[in-house]
């Protein structure tokens, strides 16, 4: 086993660890796990999507119906987000 690359000591050492009880990992195991994987994977993207396509057509037409409502939870949060901010730029002025 001089050469790592050489293609004839990889199948050596593929008997070798045969003979010595210890089966290489299978390549098609892998590959099914990874295509498992990949389904999950797909199936809580497109769950995740539909939700979140729902909530915004849900908020979509609640903005529609009401948008005075909306107009007010909107000022809402920007004075609440305003007040946060220049409270906090306030007490980092103090500090200096």
């Amino acid at each position: 086993m001089d050469n790592i690359n050489d293609p004839a000591s990889s199948t050596d050492l593929s008997s070798d660890m045969y003979a010595a009880g210890t089966d290489m990992p299978s390549s098609t195991t892998f590959r099914d796990r990874v295509a498992t994987a990949k389904m999950r994977a797909s199936e809580m993207y497109d769950g995740a999507r539909q939700k979140v396509v729902a909530g915004a057509r849900t908020t979509d037409q609640a903005v529609h119906n009401y948008p005075y409502y909306a107009m007010a939870a909107a000022l809402g949060v920007g004075v609440l987000v305003g007040m946060l901010i220049s409270r906090r730029s306030r007490s980092d002025m103090e500090s200096y």
